[in-house]
């Protein structure tokens, strides 16, 4: 179990992550409906990215 929540998302994350969303855009295999990959456009979200684009992971330091 994860100390923070048992490793849910909280409510009140939830509502951050909602209100920071500045657009959502279905960009690839639109029939699977709430499975499509989409391009969200947020702002003044804090995020750790853990392997980005170019493979550089934070796990691998």
């Amino acid at each position: 179990m994860n100390k923070n929540n048992g490793g849910q998302v909280s409510e009140d994350n939830i509502i951050k992550l909602y209100n920071a969303i500045k657009s959502c855009e279905i960009i690839a295999y639109d029939y699977l409906g709430a499975e499509a990959v989409r391009r969200l456009e947020v702002e003044n979200l804090k995020l750790i990215v853990a392997i980005d684009s170019f493979e550089n992971n934070i796990y691998e330091r």
